[in-house]
């Protein structure tokens, strides 16, 4: 997809990632200008005292064309504490910022790299540039992003006071191994806002130097971004990521072409930027707004958000904007005290996300959770499951291989974007639906029919308990991944209208062309799903140990359906219907003997 042309009033922070590091101002000796041991201290202090490093707004809406070469580098001198002076290769540098809007957006450039070589300053950042577009420009293969940790496009640089792409942060090579640039012992390199989001009535669309008038910048009506940063500032980090500045909002018609192509990336991704860091500012009563336990069972509150499922952190407590101390623990307080209750279903976020094993348990949680439409849920549940595909595979007889993220496609159906997640999920979540879920799919499009819908899914309401049944038994026994065995049955008894139990129904299996000793084998459906008497294809998780594996109470897991043969592809379908549970004596049940064959699944 071609972005169509912008005017770019700010154009380096209109396009590309963000990413930033905290900037540790180490000076050399060997460095231009005054080099006495008096002016190293002289700058490490001010390195040190942040606040001298902050641009007033009125500094930064500064004109870089009206300071000039002598004005740029006589700002930058005073701000860090330097006394370089206007040599050649230092004009060269300066000149990289004379058509840029203002001084916030150039002391944004220059900052990182002011004490570098001039002419390397100049070379890192034509490389971090090229870099960051090229990574950015083959993320994408077939709808899908091969690489899942991305640095953001954009970060809020809260000295400069000005929405810069990240790779003007970073001075070092992108690292597939450490994309965020963070070394070993040292602090994250910026940190995340989570917030809140209000209803249209109670927000403001801000017009703002700050992103270049991209866009109209949605905050509380009872706020202002002044005060935001204000408080932001105030956790010592020059840089960080807020979705109202750094993530393009709605705009004027003409933009939302390039809004469409940049969450096809910056949706997915969301969730990598909150695991990045170790410092999330929550502000759970609206942006820039103080702490109020407010209504718990409110759709608009922080707890009842889809996306918060990704941005909760441990340190949680500690980074509550706006907050008196929050109590550590909560066991003596009174059972019906709101902060009680905020503070434990905070904390179970946190056990949800260590234990976010089972693909029913992620929908079950995201299914009860708001969000301006299903296909946020969708985005935010691909991230939560930890997704992986073999991307160059046939989607059909995938076998999870390379971990990866769907695309986010504004204005796709919610059905589309489900199969496009289901497409991509590792073998042990499709492994879930397949012998979990009882119900097969519509079959409707490029769905197969052994998956169902995101609406049935999601409005079912036992998936709890199918997500404790697979947590216990589930293995990697996905039947287009390995060899499994498939035999003719005839299945009796489990006829709706025959059983009193519709959640539990009793019936047998006599496998076709078996030795007449084989026992005819007894077995259950625990669901209400319709298996009238008949003749069907009973698929068998391969035997031996994975056999074992899906084996549970003296039962085995089995599907059953249809087989349907392509003539003209010469393969083998296999139809799903439902799914039952044999019980009989383990070691006669492994020892049936059933050709091994590989299957399509429809």
């Amino acid at each position: 997809m071609t972005a169509p042309a912008r005017s770019d009033a700010m154009p380096l922070a209109t396009s590309l990632p963000n990413q930033v590091r905290s900037e540790s101002y180490s000076f050399s000796a060997e460095d231009e200008g005054d080099t006495t041991a008096e002016a190293e201290g002289h700058r490490a202090a001010k390195a040190d005292n942040w606040n001298e490093l902050v641009l007033t707004d009125d500094e930064a809406a500064i004109s870089c064309a009206a300071l000039g070469l002598e004005g740029l580098l006589e700002k930058m001198n005073v701000l860090l504490n330097t006394s370089y002076d206007l040599s050649p290769e230092r004009q060269s540098l300066l000149k990289i910022c004379s058509n840029l809007p203002d001084f916030g957006i150039a002391y944004s450039l220059l900052r990182p790299r002011w004490d570098m070589d001039p002419q390397s300053a100049i070379d890192n950042i034509h490389a971090r540039c090229k870099e960051d577009g090229d990574i950015r420009k083959d993320v994408v293969y077939n709808d899908v992003l091969i690489k899942k940790y991305l640095r953001p496009r954009r970060l809020w640089d809260l000295w400069s006071n000005r929405v810069v792409p990240s790779w003007i942060a970073f001075t070092e090579p992108w690292d597939r191994e450490d994309p965020f640039g963070q070394e070993a012992g040292q602090p994250p390199i910026f940190f995340a806002v989570s917030h809140a989001w209000l209803d249209e009535t109670g927000r403001q669309s801000v017009n703002t130097l700050i992103n270049g008038r991209e866009w109209p910048v949605p905050i509380p009506a009872a706020t202002n971004l002044e005060q935001i940063r204000a408080d932001l500032l105030h956790h010592n980090r020059s840089y960080t990521w807020l979705d109202v500045l750094c993530l393009r909002q709605k705009s004027k018609e003409e933009q939302e072409l390039v809004r469409k192509e940049e969450w096809t990336i910056d949706i997915p991704t969301i969730g990598g930027i909150y695991r990045a860091t170790d410092n999330v500012v929550y502000y759970l009563s609206g942006l820039g707004l103080p702490f109020q336990v407010g209504d718990l069972n409110s759709s608009r509150h922080w707890l009842n958000r889809a996306w918060t499922l990704q941005e909760v952190k441990e340190n949680w407590r500690s980074c509550v904007a706006g907050s008196p101390h929050l109590p550590d623990d909560t066991s003596g307080m009174a059972i019906d005290d709101p902060m009680r209750t905020l503070c434990d279903r905070m904390d179970a976020l946190l056990s949800n996300n260590d234990d976010f094993r089972s693909l029913f348990e992620v929908i079950h949680q995201m299914a009860h959770r708001s969000a301006t439409t299903d296909l946020d849920k969708i985005a935010g549940l691909n991230y939560l499951l930890d997704v992986e595909t073999d991307w160059r595979a046939n989607p059909n007889v995938i076998s999870g291989m390379d971990r990866s993220l769907p695309t986010y496609v504004i204005g796709e159906s919610v059905e589309n974007a489900w199969w496009r997640c289901v497409n991509t999920l590792r073998v042990t979540h499709k492994s879930e639906i397949f012998f979990y879920f009882p119900a097969p799919g519509p079959g409707k499009g490029d769905m197969p029919k052994w998956c169902p819908s995101w609406k049935e899914l999601s409005e079912c309401r036992d998936l709890l308990t199918y997500a404790h049944e697979s947590s216990d038994r589930l293995r990697q026994c996905w039947p287009t991944a390995c060899p499994c065995r498939v035999a003719v049955a005839r299945i009796a008894g489990f006829s709706l209208a025959q059983s009193k139990a519709k959640d539990r129904r009793e019936g047998n299996i006599k496998l076709q062309g078996a030795h007449e000793d084989w026992p005819v084998f007894h077995a259950t459906a625990n669901h209400g799903q319709s298996i009238e008497d008949g003749e069907y294809a009973l698929l068998i998780p391969t035997g031996g140990r994975e056999l074992d594996k899906l084996d549970h109470q003296g039962s085995s897991r089995c599907v059953i359906g249809y087989l349907r043969h392509d003539t003209k592809s010469g393969r083998t379908w296999f139809e799903k219907a439902t799914i039952i549970d044999v019980h009989e004596d383990k070691g006669r049940w492994a020892r049936v003997r059933i050709t091994k064959r590989n299957l399509y699944l429809d």
